[in-house]
């Protein structure tokens, strides 16, 4: 490690800064996402005009942005992240 990388990383964690370990995402499915952010009380449905578009936030978005949506809300909750199934 440089000299100059370990000096960031002490002001860092000088100003209360912390590391934490990031946990293994967990395997879901789209429905399992939609019915996540149904229960944080976050609106997200498809859309019935196209199978590739969400309504999420009221915004039209794509797939991986309700993912994103999803892991944000997870990541205040202290939850692993979600990766979608292929």
């Amino acid at each position: 490690m440089s000299p100059s990388d370990a000096n960031a990383i002490s002001a860092f964690l000088a100003e209360g800064g912390q590391i934490v370990k990031v946990q293994e995402p967990i395997q879901v499915t789209t429905q399992d996402v939609l019915d996540y952010l149904q229960s944080c009380g976050v609106a997200a449905t498809y859309s019935k005009s196209n199978p590739n578009v969400y309504w999420c936030k009221r915004k039209r978005v794509r797939l991986s942005q309700v993912v994103v949506v999803a892991n944000r809300q997870r990541r205040t909750q202290q939850l692993p992240p979600f990766a979608l199934e292929l």
